[in-house]
């Protein structure tokens, strides 16, 4: 029983810190001008450097919960206006409802290793432990395995199928004519968002299940 409560710990552990990995990324603004630059989005927009770079910030800190709305304006083809739509407002409602939902995951999952943690070390249980990390990184493998073949198949298929899971209504469906949002992030930002998350998430990983074999071969007594 206590292999399985390790394992189903530290798979949850695992989903955690991707959770962690993901808002990393995303609240990272250096990330944000960079891809704005290499896709030409300022021009796209009609919107100059300052302007998109507040908009973004405005958007961030809303997502992050450090403002209550997301109301900015800003000058889109020599027209002062507001930067988004009531649709694009509302979607965004149901996309802070999805990260409070995750970063409750997160910090469950953070609270749970934790205790598992005082568990092992009290119990001196490091290889039993060892091993359910392992199970746990197989196990978390095997499913970004078959979601990266489905991203590597049909990109914009996963990113439809993704929005069918995660919302209820279609606010996702957004107007590249009209709608700024889009235009700010087009699917091949979220692309290039994608490929940082998974580089990142493999190297974590491997971290731990480098840690999790080296515990399996300790040498040790098991107590209790």
């Amino acid at each position: 029983m206590r292999k399985l409560i390790y394992t189903f710990t530290c798979v949850l552990f695992l989903i955690g810190l991707i959770i962690g990995i993901i808002e990393f990324r995303a609240y990272d603004r250096s990330f944000y001008a960079k891809e704005y630059t290499k896709l030409a989005t300022y021009e796209y927009i009609g919107i100059s450097e300052e302007d998109l770079k507040e908009t973004t910030d405005v958007l961030l800190s809303y997502m992050e919960g450090k403002r209550d709305d997301m109301v900015v304006y800003a000058t889109i083809n020599n027209k002062e206006r507001e930067v988004f739509n009531e649709k694009e407002k509302q979607h965004m409602v149901d996309v802070v409802k999805l990260i409070r939902m995750a970063d409750l995951i997160k910090y469950v999952s953070y609270g749970l290793m934790s205790v598992v943690l005082c568990i092992v070390y009290v119990k001196h249980d490091y290889r039993n432990f060892g091993k359910s990390i392992l199970y746990a990184v197989g196990i978390f493998v095997l499913l970004l395995a078959a979601i990266g073949i489905f991203v590597a198949i049909d990109f914009n298929l996963f990113w439809t199928y993704f929005h069918l899971v995660f919302f209820d209504n279609d606010l996702w469906l957004l107007n590249p004519r009209t709608d700024v949002m889009i235009q700010m992030f087009p699917e091949q930002f979220f692309k290039d968002v994608v490929i940082q998350i998974v580089l990142l998430s493999v190297a974590s990983v491997a971290a731990i299940a480098a840690l999790g074999f080296g515990l399996s071969r300790k040498k040790e007594y098991v107590r209790g």
